[in-house]
């Protein structure tokens, strides 16, 4: 009896039950749709940058760098890179900027993942490849990987075929490495990381011959570096012909000690943002250097960014001006010839070449250079007022006046060029109009000694 009350009850419950699930079905099947209509319409409203947003940062997140004892400028470009990203999620561009900042300080890892999140966003053959540069170091075979995405995408590139020729040598698959240096050779016929890669290879199927051909084409493209130098005394020495090996002995020896390095535009732009925070940094010591009237250290620093960026007038300027003040005049004079011939467009470096000449007592070149800086820069109001004292100290006051008459059209509050131009003046005899300059000295320059006195004398 009791069994069978039980039995009954549960009937009704089961039923209950299946219409729950069934019912449940039909809600999952509609709410499924509704997410779709609703996906649709936010897409066809502009919702769709805010949807991926949502999944894109779900997934990709903005690395952890250790900055301790970074170098300020090293951690400001990282951390404006990192901000740029959390403000951009979603932006591909931020996300490759703050890799090529991670990957030009070495931070391999960190940029590996964020070349990652840029190419999940906008796949690009550029990306490929630096995000194979990333990983070199940390991972061989995802490195290989990511150059071959790259040749996939763009065939024309030397250097991609060249590390991935680098990556099969590392593995050991000689075939495929001679395979992607022959496509090097065929972009560029000369090129010699191609050529002392297949001499490398030859020599390690002890195909002595072909290896020595591959080795002297290097050679040829490169003389004065040492690996196809040493590859060749290797593989005479194998061959038995001691002559050409110790020939290639003394050339080594001859040889530079740089390392070479392939022509490579597309890392370059990565790496100017380790040049960016170097320059930066270097600035500011010569900066300093400049405030607590170090001139050593300013040499130093200046020499730095020469080298540093040899295409940026400013630096080189500044070395010669700063050795011309240790009083190493003709040194100074040379540095800034060469500074104006290789910047001829740099108002300052004739200027300053100018400052050197007339302090050595050379003044028809001074004369020119100064000359030379108002021509470049024709509204330049230095140039015009050093041209002014040249002219007034060799008593051409009608062009020294004019010379200050054009500082002062540049930049009227000039008190320099209004005290050179009433001097000029008043040794013209020109009383009141050097009077109404002086009166604009002290307007300017509050107390000036000079032309207190010279008013003074004038009956003012």
């Amino acid at each position: 009896m009791f069994c069978g009350a039980s039995v009954q009850a549960c009937e009704p419950r089961k039923n209950v039950q299946e219409i729950k699930l069934k019912l449940m079905a039909k809600f999952d099947k509609y709410r499924n749709r509704v997410r779709l209509i609703i996906f649709v319409f936010a897409c066809l409203s502009g919702g769709f940058v805010a949807y991926r947003n949502f999944v894109f940062t779900s997934e990709s997140v903005v690395p952890l760098v250790d900055l301790t004892g970074a170098p300020d400028e090293m951690a400001e470009l990282i951390l404006a890179s990192q901000s740029l990203v959390n403000r951009q999620p979603s932006s591909a561009d931020a996300w490759t900027e703050l890799a090529a900042c991670l990957l030009a300080n070495r931070f391999f890892v960190q940029a590996a993942h964020c070349y990652e999140a840029a190419i999940r966003l906008e796949a690009g053959w550029e990306r490929h490849y630096l995000h194979g540069i990333a990983l070199e170091s940390v991972n061989a075979t995802g490195a290989q990987q990511a150059f071959e995405e790259a040749v996939l995408l763009h065939q024309e590139y030397p250097p991609v075929y060249a590390r991935l020729a680098l990556c099969h040598e590392a593995m050991g698959e000689d075939e495929f490495a001679a395979r992607d240096w022959r496509r090097v050779l065929e972009l560029e016929p000369k090129n010699y990381a191609a050529q002392l890669g297949l001499a490398r290879i030859a020599m390690g199927k002890n195909n002595l011959q072909e290896a020595r051909q591959a080795a002297q084409q290097a050679v040829l493209s490169e003389p004065s570096q040492r690996e196809a130098h040493i590859l060749l005394i290797q593989i005479f020495s194998r061959l038995g012909n001691q002559f050409k090996a110790a020939e290639h002995q003394q050339l080594l020896a001859d040889c530079r000690g740089t390392e070479f390095s392939l022509h490579d535009p597309i890392l370059a732009r990565v790496e100017a943002f380790q040049t960016v925070h170097e320059f930066v940094r270097v600035s500011r010591e010569a900066d300093r250097a400049v405030r607590e009237g170090d001139l050593q250290a300013m040499i130093v620093a200046s020499e730095k960014l020469v080298e540093l960026q040899p295409n940026y007038a400013t630096p080189a300027v500044n070395l010669g001006t700063a050795i011309g003040d240790l009083g190493q005049a003709q040194k100074a004079i040379e540095l800034l010839q060469e500074a104006t011939q290789q910047f001829p467009e740099s108002a300052r470096a004739h200027l300053n070449l100018g400052l050197i000449l007339a302090r050595s007592g050379q003044m028809i070149a001074a004369r020119s250079s100064l000359e030379r800086a108002v021509q470049v820069k024709p509204d330049y109001a230095q140039g015009y007022l050093y041209l002014g004292f040249l002219l007034q100290e060799s008593q051409e006051l009608e062009a020294a006046s004019h010379a200050f008459r054009q500082a002062l059209a540049a930049r009227p509050d000039f008190t320099d060029a209004h005290l050179g131009l009433a001097q000029t003046l008043q040794s013209l005899g020109d009383r009141e109009e050097a009077k109404k300059h002086y009166r604009l000295v002290l307007k300017f320059r509050a107390g000036d000694v000079t032309a207190q006195r010279a008013l003074a004398l004038l009956g003012e």
